[in-house]
This record gives C-alpha cells, structure tokens and sequence, in this order.
C-alpha cells in the first residue's frame, strides 16, 4: 500500500508557516498621535481684531505632525466655547445653521500646510489660501487627507478679542504608506528557494 512520505507533507507546510509567521510580525504602520487644547481666542482662524488695545495676535495650534496625501486622520474633541457673549455657548461642532467661510462658526477646523499657517486677515493671505487648506473637523472625525503638509487645528472665528472657552483634542494620524516587511521575512524569502530544494531532494531520496 503506497503510503505518502512525512517529510514530503509537513516540510513545505513547515516552511509556508513560518514565512506566513515572519511576515505577520512585520513591522505595522505607527500612527502619529496629538493631545493639547484649542482655544477659541488665542488659535482664531481669524486675525482680525473685535476692536482696539488687543495686546496679542491669535495663532493655529501646531500639531507638530507631519501628514501625507492619503493618511487617515481620527479623533474627538470635548469642551465648549462661544464666539461672543451674546452667542448660544457650542461644542466643537459649532453653531450650526451660522457660518464663517464655508463652515460653522465656532467649530473646529483643520489645516494641512507645507508652507506655514494661514488665517483670514494675516501675512497677505487670500480667503482662498486658507480654504483651499482648511477643513471641518467637529467633535468627532475619521477623514482621510487631501494634501500633505504640517498638520494644524483652529476655531472658526469672524474676528479674535470677544471668545472663549476651549476644547480637547486627541487625535491620531494614521500613514497610509504600506509597511515594509521586516528583516526576518526578508531573509527567509531569500532562503526559501534554497529550503524547498533541500526538501524536495529529501523526499525523492525517502521515496526511493
């Protein structure tokens, strides 16, 4: 009765397991990651002051994060804040049906940037500047990004000096790039044409 060879059985089963362990270890993807606050006076979109004596001039929150076309973009925002005393106090979705540019007022934006942070009102900057790098977030967001550049968070402000209250961000930066496979798999590809031979002339010997 033919009976087939173990080592014809288990040694390319062997060899697939352990090529399929070695890339399954592969270095994942590691996500950027940004907790701090967004203040609705001092990170306006708008440089343009409520009135006069204002002792400072309002900047985007840096995230220190460095986004490429195509990464994912996650996170929350918790707090409230209001864009004046006579406005409805909102979360970081803002008040909806009220907006400045195209989006709500006081909510919170995002903007990707290769070349600094833009704001209505600042450094020459057009409205079509900042829109064109400027984006919604709100209270909660998962998008995928458009442009690569810095990463920034501001509120969405006709003009600073009258605002207040803040709110948490935490937020995570997922690479879309494909991790590379890690040195293990590598070197055991490479192996793996001299390993099956090897095994192949071992089962033609036993079967003799």
């Amino acid at each position: 009765m033919f009976r087939p060879s173990l080592r014809r059985v288990r040694v390319p089963a062997l060899l697939a397991a352990l090529l399929a362990l070695a890339l399954t270890v592969s270095p994942a993807a590691k996500a950027q990651t940004f907790t701090g606050s967004v203040n609705a006076d001092t990170n306006s979109i708008s440089a343009s002051p409520a009135g006069p004596g204002l002792t400072f001039t309002p900047t985007l929150v840096d995230t220190g994060l460095d986004v490429v076309a195509g990464d994912r973009i996650t996170g929350t925002a918790t707090g409230t804040w209001v864009i004046s005393g006579n406005d409805p106090i909102t979360d970081a979705n803002g008040q909806i049906g009220r907006t400045a540019g195209p989006w709500w007022v006081s909510s919170l934006l995002g903007q990707i940037s290769d070349s600094g942070p833009y704001q209505y009102h600042a450094g020459g900057a057009t409205p079509e500047d900042v829109e064109a790098r400027t984006f919604f977030l709100g209270s909660s967001f998962d998008l995928i990004a458009g442009s690569t550049g810095r990463l920034y968070l501001a509120f969405n402000d006709t003009d600073y000096g009258n605002n207040e209250g803040s709110v948490n961000v935490s937020l995570a930066v997922t690479s879309a790039t494909v991790p590379e496979p890690s040195a293990g798999a590598l070197a055991l590809l490479c192996l793996l044409p001299l390993l099956l031979c090897r095994a192949a002339v071992r089962s033609r010997a036993s079967s003799r």
